[in-house]
């Protein structure tokens, strides 16, 4: 097996190449630095992402509170967050940074509020 990503992790953007080994490690090749190893490795054993949506307004479901997961959560959970999420109605007021989901299913990922609403 043989992957080609672009790193994320520092300005370079190194262009990698991960391959998998008869023993089934892994093998990256084209980083400039350390982090582009560690970026690879974890993007193809256990990738993560940052979950950036919008939760409804208690008193007005028209309007929505942006928030984002506090740090980045496997990529198998996303669709579990954003149904639930999808799924709350916020009360006002909120504000910045405020929790909305503590520890979503143990993982110890928080989602908080983007933007202060009725402060």
């Amino acid at each position: 097996m043989k992957r080609e990503l672009i790193c994320i992790s520092c300005p370079i953007g190194c262009e990698l190449t991960v391959v998998r080994n008869n023993d089934g490690t892994h093998s990256v090749h084209g980083n400039q630095c350390p982090k582009g190893e560690d970026y690879a490795r974890e993007e193809i054993n256990s990738p993560k992402r940052i979950v950036t949506t919008t939760v409804a307004l208690e008193s007005n479901v028209r309007l929505r509170v942006p928030v984002r997961t506090n740090k980045p959560l496997p990529v198998k959970q996303i669709q579990g967050i954003l149904e639930e999420l999808h799924s709350m109605k916020l009360k006002i007021p909120v504000r910045r940074g405020d929790p909305v989901l503590r520890d979503f299913q143990g993982t110890r990922v928080d989602v908080i509020a983007s933007l202060s609403v009725g402060v």
